[in-house]
């Protein structure tokens, strides 16, 4: 099975040992576990594990339309027992074949009780693919007829005991009880109901009201409706480390397009607005926890508009760039001619103003020519003061034209 930080820990087979073959392949010994029982009764041993990768890679069915969208249908090139020893072959070396076999699909161990003729059961004429599926044609060999199975009859913790259908023949319920003669731990809980339903919000009905216990899974509820769960009293929220990044398949060849698409986008408010605030960006295709995936790449690929619109644009924005700095430049010039010209008439009035205060005025008072004599003259004609101009204004101007014309 597949543990923690991606172990591969023992379970239907105890132990397993592997060598390199002469022409290169692979050979993987596997020690079947003892004392294992079906939820019928019936031993767990080699020649059912065979029967099992019999039927799951027939012929056409490790093709890519069935089963062939893993490695491990094409890897396989032998398989048999030797006593209670199951033995695997691979034409080449093929690193992730204890990976792969821990998948929960397509390959599963059920009882030989389950299968339409027992142990003997053809995987050609009576394969236990689902009936669904009809007849496989094989263009190299015999097809394949998928009949089924009569039921799901495995070794685990929990034995199926019922089902529910509903009019679209697809599960409502489904009930599991406790398997007394598990070969591992038993568990604390005896029956397991399995319930569907059709919205997130029944869902969040079911949990509130108490006839659902435990919700498992991403997806099941909103994101919102979660959220108010965290802050619950009546609820625990747990969360796993992440088995699988969200992402978004671009379906563009040119690699710069899909650069500019993916710097662009800012995941944050998405994740805030949409997704309950529970989520964290991320920037590459696999979770940090799965293995070998703990790494810091680089470049980055987050969120930088700028470099979204160099990589779209690269000469309009060198071009905008250089405008941008052409007018940065100006106004930083004519900034700074107005600073100097207004430093200079700071330093001219403060000039100014001690020159008058020492009794030296810069320039001197302007003289009216036409004043001075029209003083004179008044001064000639008993006028006694400056001050009396304005009342004898329209006299004066009189003499001042006759003065000028004589």
């Amino acid at each position: 099975s597949y543990g923690h930080n991606g172990n591969i820990e023992a379970s239907l087979a105890s132990d397993w040992t592997s060598e390199t073959k002469v022409d290169g392949g692979e050979k993987v010994w596997f020690t079947i576990r003892e004392g294992v029982k079906f939820h019928d009764g019936t031993d767990f041993n080699c020649s059912v594990v065979k029967l099992n990768f019999d039927h799951v890679y027939a012929g056409p069915l490790t093709g890519s339309d069935w089963h062939g969208w893993y490695g491990l249908p094409g890897a396989l090139s032998n398989w048999y027992c030797e006593d209670e020893t199951f033995i695997l072959e691979t034409a080449e070396p093929y690193y992730p074949l204890l990976q792969e076999l821990t998948y929960i699909r397509p390959l599963r161990m059920v009882s030989a009780a389950a299968f339409a003729h027992g142990i003997s059961t053809s995987p050609y004429t009576h394969n236990s693919c689902p009936s669904g599926w009809g007849t496989i044609e094989n263009p190299d060999g015999p097809n394949v007829t998928c009949v089924g199975i009569s039921a799901p009859i495995g070794t685990g913790p929990f034995s199926f005991l019922s089902r529910t259908l509903n009019d679209d023949e697809d599960d409502d319920e489904v009930i599991f009880k406790r398997f007394a003669d598990y070969w591992g731990a038993q568990p604390d809980i005896e029956f397991v109901k399995v319930v569907r339903y059709d919205t997130a919000a029944d869902v969040l009905a079911a949990l509130e009201d108490g006839s659902l216990d435990a919700v498992l899974g991403a997806g099941v509820l909103e994101p919102s409706d979660l959220q108010d769960l965290l802050y619950s009293s009546d609820f625990d929220v747990e969360h796993s480390e992440a088995t699988q990044n969200t992402v978004l398949i671009m379906n563009i060849d040119d690699i710069n397009i899909r650069k500019t698409v993916v710097h662009a986008v800012n995941k944050v408010p998405i994740i805030e607005s949409e997704l309950g605030d529970i989520e964290t960006p991320v920037s590459q295709l696999f979770p940090e926890a799965a293995p070998y995936c703990d790494v810091d790449l680089t470049p980055k690929f987050d969120y930088d508009l700028e470099k979204a619109q160099f990589l779209n644009c690269p000469e309009s924005s060198s071009s905008s760039k250089k405008k941008s700095t052409t007018r940065s430049t100006v106004f930083v010039a004519l900034f700074t001619t107005a600073a100097v010209i207004a430093v200079i008439l700071v330093l001219l009035v403060c000039f100014m103003v001690r020159r008058e205060q020492n009794g030296q005025p810069l320039f001197q008072p302007l003289v009216n020519p036409l004043v001075e004599n029209e003083v004179e003259f008044s001064k000639d004609n008993g006028v006694e003061s400056k001050n009396d101009k304005k009342v004898a204004n329209g006299h004066k101007e009189t003499q001042e034209v006759q003065l000028l014309s004589e």
